[in-house]
Parts: structure tokens; C-alpha cells; sequence
């Protein structure tokens, strides 16, 4: 009964606080020791460890979604789950935790796919509230990626970023659209990417897909350079040179 009480708080409080604070806008009270979570083809548990980085007691939800987030847990569905879901963390504390793989029925069998992990954090209140002062106390919301491989999809080869095909088509003469495409049954998550060391926005492509980013003034023949984060967070550097069409 005080889980359920509990639980249902969590959920009001999210639906209240989704828009209004995130990891970029401040510093996460627990922190996860990973930056992601990979099932390969015989996997169906895997583990993460979380960290209270702070002296207080921190109180924390966790849950998977299909790239919804402003649902709240309770009206969520996926084939993850977490154990335990809701617990306690005492300053300093670490704790080891299962994120569990119920099922890969329904999920395509040619490619990845991909969910989320959500890390849903309250910080006590520490400070004595007066008359005259009142301390808010935001939650924070970490959201981890979580890729799932089919059976018989094996681990992506070591420079499986080199795969991606890049075309620029010149639209006038300062915007260019980079067309970024994925041949592959595997996410491609770029770390960076930049045209004639112009920082473009780096995004996750999806298996078998293409992306197009906006480009301005990098001329006809610009040098090309991007990283891939592979399963262990680790970005790899490549490098070409690529003809405007």
C-alpha cells in the first residue's frame, strides 16, 4: 500500500515536472556508471550500476519506454523491466540493478531496437524551511538508450561506422542539405559531426534510414569528419572528403 502511494506520486510529480527540468540543465543527484544498455542476441538480463553522488539520501524511480516520454509509468508497455523499480539510495551509495528482457516476440527480426531507460530522481529537501524562505526541490529525469538485437544479428563489427554514405546537395549558394545514410541493421549514434570543421547536429539513425541536417556555407568539396559511439561508449573518428551535388 505505501508502494502504491508512492508510486502514484512519482507518477503526479513527472507529469508536473517533464518539461521543466532535464540533464541539461542540471547536475544529476544519481548518476548511472553507463551510458547505455546493449541485449545482444543471447542476452536477456543485463546489469547497471547507479551512483548517489551527493551526501543525502536520494529516492528513485525507474522505468522503460518506446520513446514516449512524457508518459508516465503507469501507461507504459514494453518488453523491459527493472529490479527493483523504486528504492532508496544512502549518500555515497552504489547500487547494482537488473534491467530484465521478458520477451522478443513482435520485435523485428532483421535489425535492432531500441527503447528507454528512464532514471526519475528526487533530492531531499536538506535545507529548514521559515517563514521567509522556502526551498522547491525539482525532480530529474535521466533517459538512457536500451538497443535489443534479434536473434542471429551479432555484435556490429569494430569500424561499423565507416558503413554510413553521406551525400551533400547544394541548394543555393550558402544552404547544403547532408543527406546521412544507414545501410545497416544497427542504430548509428553520432557523437559529432562537422563539415569544413563546422559542427553539425549529430543524431541517431535509425536501421536502414536516412536523415537530412542543414548545412551552410561549407562549399562544394568539404572535408568530412564524424564519430560513432559504439556499445561501450566509445566514439570511433572518421574522415572524408565528399563532392557537392
Amino acid at each position: 500500500m505505501r508502494k502504491h502511494r508512492l508510486l502514484s506520486a512519482f507518477n503526479n510529480l513527472l507529469l508536473a515536472s517533464v518539461l521543466i527540468l532535464s540533464t541539461d540543465t542540471a547536475s544529476a543527484v544519481v548518476n548511472s556508471t553507463q551510458s547505455r544498455l546493449v541485449f545482444n542476441e543471447d542476452s536477456m538480463a543485463e546489469s547497471l550500476t547507479l551512483v548517489n553522488s551527493i551526501r543525502s539520501p536520494a529516492l528513485v524511480q525507474m522505468w522503460t519506454d518506446d520513446n514516449d516520454p512524457l508518459s508516465p509509468p503507469d501507461r507504459i508497455s514494453t518488453p523491459l523491466i527493472v529490479v527493483p523499480p523504486l528504492f532508496k539510495l544512502a549518500p555515497a551509495e552504489s547500487r547494482n540493478l537488473r534491467v530484465m528482457l521478458l520477451s522478443r516476440e513482435g520485435m523485428p527480426k532483421d535489425r535492432e531496437r531500441v527503447y528507454w531507460l528512464n532514471i526519475y530522481q528526487i533530492p531531499p529537501n536538506t535545507q529548514k524551511e521559515t517563514a521567509q524562505e522556502k526551498k522547491v526541490i525539482l525532480p530529474l529525469r535521466i533517459r538512457l538508450k536500451v538497443f535489443v538485437r534479434p536473434i542471429g544479428l551479432k555484435e556490429p563489427e569494430e569500424n561499423n561506422g565507416e558503413k554510413l554514405r553521406f551525400t551533400l546537395r547544394q541548394k543555393d549558394a550558402q544552404n547544403s542539405v547532408l543527406t546521412v545514410n544507414n545501410p545497416t541493421p544497427y542504430y548509428m549514434n553520432l557523437g559529432t559531426i562537422s563539415l569544413m570543421d563546422k559542427n553539425l547536429k549529430a543524431e541517431m539513425i535509425a536501421p536502414f534510414s536516412s536523415t537530412s541536417i542543414p548545412a551552410t556555407n561549407v562549399g562544394t568539396n568539404p572535408a568530412l569528419s564524424w564519430t560513432v559511439i559504439d556499445d561501450y561508449g566509445k566514439q570511433t573518428l572518421y574522415n572524408r572528403e565528399l563532392s557537392s551535388q
